[in-house]
């Protein structure tokens, strides 16, 4: 069954914090509540919400700080922060609260719609964010298991963005690897091992990745890799 997101409501304004809340639970929201900075930082801690709508204007800690915390803590980095202020909405507020590592910052007062549009917005990035971390995990589990000999690095400049354990073992230390010119690297090879792809990190069109031989299809992915085999029993 999906658990709909939990969201923290902070507000020491009873009637907006109240309003908030009723509006959030109406989308389907979980909702908590607190009135302020240091009841906020608790309960993400230990409520680990989704989302904290974060008030700008607080008793004890102001918004911003409350925010600033939240993403300096390597166990609350993760949630995000929808700014929202009825005092503070000019110009510098904004830059000041996204600054200070709110995910967004909103101006009251703030229409149902836009709230709402605004939490789904934020949410569907952060799901697209983890989405993107569980497949980098996924890939360098797989590639640090494997004996393919590999590496990825910028088109633009050849720096090496990732070499495979198979390469560190056949080819060098990556310290080496790292200040030769992959046109090199594509040359050096263990005995008995095919000649190994060179990966690469370009826009459509790079003549550095075309020169390279990597496809232009290829080259227009963000991250291109390339690899063969190891022959087995060789």
């Amino acid at each position: 069954m999906t658990v709909n997101p939990l969201i923290l409501n902070v507000d020491d304004n009873d009637g907006a914090r109240y309003a908030k809340t009723r509006i959030l639970q109406s989308a389907g929201f979980r909702v908590l509540e607190a009135s302020s900075g240091t009841d906020a930082l608790a309960m993400v801690r230990e409520e680990d919400p989704a989302l904290v709508l974060l008030d700008v204007k607080l008793p004890d800690i102001n918004g911003i700080e409350v925010c600033r915390r939240i993403k300096a803590d390597p166990d609350t980095n993760c949630v995000l922060v929808l700014q929202t202020s009825a005092a503070l909405t000019g110009r510098a507020d904004k830059i000041r609260g996204l600054e200070g590592g709110a995910d967004n910052y909103l101006a009251a007062p703030i229409e149902a719609d836009e709230l709402i549009a605004n939490v789904n917005a934020l949410l569907r990035m952060r799901q697209t964010q983890d989405e993107l971390r569980e497949s980098e995990e996924r890939f360098r589990q797989l590639t640090d298991n494997i004996e393919d000999v590999f590496w990825m690095f910028s088109a633009p400049d050849g720096a090496l963005g990732y070499v495979s354990p198979a390469s560190r073992r056949h080819l060098g230390p990556q310290r080496r690897l790292a200040a030769a010119p992959a046109c090199q690297l594509a040359r050096r090879r263990p005995p008995g091992r095919p000649r190994p792809h060179a990966g690469a990190l370009g826009r459509a069109g790079d003549p550095a990745a075309l020169r390279r031989g990597i496809p232009p299809r290829a080259a227009r992915r963000r991250h291109t890799l390339g690899a063969r085999p190891p022959v087995r029993g060789a």
